[in-house]
């Protein structure tokens, strides 16, 4: 068995009254009126393992002394897969098309972190069932609103991450530097005697 940490590839928010993109930020913001947008770059080596499971980690930043304590079974907040490539300007236009039926409902809790399992929604990636189009993170209605560190945090450790835990796991050779000297040449022109 082996995890893999992969790094957010693209983290930002808009706001959904206005659809518009958020200047790049070290935070992400989630409420009833803002939505993160997420993708994740999967490997090509990754095609023959087996993923047993997915998990979306967001680490929060203070202030953000949320305990969600309502019991709302489906959750104040969901995330959707994206069915096609995200476009804010789009968003003027229309809602993104997202995956209904592959929805996650999450909560908050007093963590300093949020934990959101997608494995059916990283399988379906992984065997081509679906598009990797990245995911929205949305608040319900009267949503409190979270801040997580984004791409641009100044931590790394920090940045939005996709965990992997997979099976058949290959380790792919990695290329080794070896060190060597290398004389160039000038050109000269022989013709001009």
């Amino acid at each position: 068995m082996s995890v893999i940490d992969l790094r957010a590839q693209t983290a930002f928010y808009y706001s959904t009254s206005y659809f518009l993109r958020e200047p790049a930020k070290q935070f992400l913001q989630i409420d009833a009126d803002h939505t993160i947008y997420l993708s994740f770059s999967l490997p090509l080596w990754l095609n023959n393992w087996v993923v047993q499971r997915a998990k979306l980690i967001l680490y929060k930043l203070p202030p953000n002394h949320i305990c969600d304590t309502v019991n709302d079974p489906f959750g104040r907040f969901v995330l959707f897969p994206l069915l096609e490539p995200f476009n804010v300007c789009g968003c003027t236009d229309s809602l993104p098309a997202v995956a209904l039926k592959r929805a996650v409902p999450f909560t908050s809790s007093c963590k300093n972190y949020t934990q959101i399992d997608i494995t059916h929604i990283a399988r379906d990636w992984h065997n081509n069932n679906l598009e990797n189009n990245g995911v929205l993170l949305m608040g319900k209605d009267c949503a409190p609103t979270i801040v997580y560190a984004s791409s641009r945090h100044g931590l790394p450790q920090m940045h939005p991450m996709l965990r992997l835990t997979c099976i058949n796991a290959k380790i792919p050779l990695s290329l080794q530097t070896v060190d060597c000297n290398v004389n160039v040449s000038h050109w000269t022109d022989l013709g001009s005697n």
